[in-house]
């Protein structure tokens, strides 16, 4: 039988209620925790942040009717209700099981990798005013980001929520610390 001593937890950082109740879990067996969330996206020279709290404040933003893209999935999709002033386009890359939730908008169906030209691309053709998205961090979604910054838009930044600790942001600090364990 082999005996769990220690959890790596790599969640989603913008989901912290697994990485509570595996806290909780390994507090209540003695297994020591540890959570490894990738650093945050940081504004850069050109880009035109708006950051807010959680989801339902997009709206203190966007306040003018605009096309707005969704990079935050359809799980999400009832915290933006309060955009009906807007035409909002969610990404998906599977056809989605239901309808779009709402009247102003709709799925998009689009395939990864999604490279800077291809987000420039899309965001054209669709004449998107706002990119909406979760502070996820990590090189491989910077695209949009960059996408954003070349083309001038707006972006609504979800602000993260603070990560379970004790916390590291990469693999190799996760190493060194099971090493000194």
């Amino acid at each position: 039988k082999n005996e769990i001593t220690h959890v790596l937890d790599a969640s989603h950082p913008n989901d912290t209620k697994i990485s509570v109740q595996t806290q909780k879990w390994c507090r209540a067996v003695e297994v020591k925790f540890l959570n490894i969330t990738r650093s945050g996206w940081h504004a850069k020279a050109g880009d035109r942040w708006h950051t807010v709290a959680r989801e339902a404040d997009v709206v203190h933003v966007i306040t003018d009717p605009s096309r707005v893209f969704l990079a935050t999935g359809r799980m999400r999709l009832s915290e933006f209700s309060n955009l009906d002033h807007c035409y909002l386009y969610c990404r998906q890359i599977d056809v989605a099981p239901d309808a779009f939730p709402f009247l102003n908008g709709e799925y998009v169906l689009c395939h990864p990798p999604f490279s800077v030209e291809d987000e420039m691309a899309l965001f054209e053709r669709l004449k998107i005013d706002w990119l909406v998205l979760r502070n996820a961090g990590g090189e491989r979604s910077m695209s949009k980001l960059i996408a954003a910054r070349h083309l001038g838009l707006p972006v609504a930044m979800i602000d993260r929520p603070a990560a379970v600790s004790p916390s590291v942001e990469t693999v190799d600090q996760a190493l060194e610390w099971l090493k000194a364990c």
